[in-house]
């Protein structure tokens, strides 16, 4: 309910090479009703063996935001003390996700559920009888997820990056429209 189904994804940028490569794609159509523009960068780095998302996005109005991620691995989900890194340990694999924008971002953990729908406590009211029926328990997953109140009309850059390697020196932050396979 909160994307325009109308709306199309396209991509704008792609590149690939021995370092790795990434695909950017324009999202603005998809979430027309409440931001002027959204490009989300998926990026491997096979010299860091990095995968970086990366969302840039202009609200049209100050609003609340989430990224989510759904895993498997909530039940082994251990988020570090100041918010930034979350361990996931799953059939004995261990994966890291780093915040590396905004600076104020955090990890929240939402526990799977072999019961409920895992809706967003404040947003239960109304997706739980606007999607009546379209949903089914998925007592498989839970949710990494970060919560954001964004500013109407300023540009947010929201950037986490994955991998298997801990205490990870991530890369700097990089524009998506400056994005190559060796940055």
């Amino acid at each position: 309910p909160e994307q325009n189904t109308a709306g199309v994804a396209s991509i704008i940028n792609q590149a690939a090479d021995n370092n790795g490569g990434f695909y950017i794609i324009d999202l603005a159509s998809c979430y027309s009703r409440d931001v002027t523009d959204y490009k989300r960068g998926i990026k491997l780095n096979r010299n860091l063996d990095l995968i970086t998302v990366q969302d840039e996005f202009t609200p049209k109005n100050t609003s609340t935001v989430y990224w989510i991620a759904q895993s498997p691995a909530t039940d082994g989900l251990v988020i570090n003390n100041n918010g930034k890194t979350a361990t996931m340990i799953k059939n004995g694999k261990t994966f890291y996700a780093y915040i590396k924008s905004p600076e104020n971002a955090t990890f929240e953990k939402v526990d799977r559920s072999e019961t409920l729908i895992n809706y967003l406590p404040e947003t239960y009211q109304v997706f739980s009888s606007i999607m009546a029926g379209k949903n089914s328990i998925n007592k498989w997953y839970g949710k990494l997820q970060i919560k954001l109140t964004c500013n109407g009309q300023t540009r947010s850059i929201l950037r986490v990056d994955f991998s298997a390697s801990s205490g990870l020196s991530t890369p700097d932050l990089i524009n998506l429209s400056d994005w190559t396979t060796s940055n």
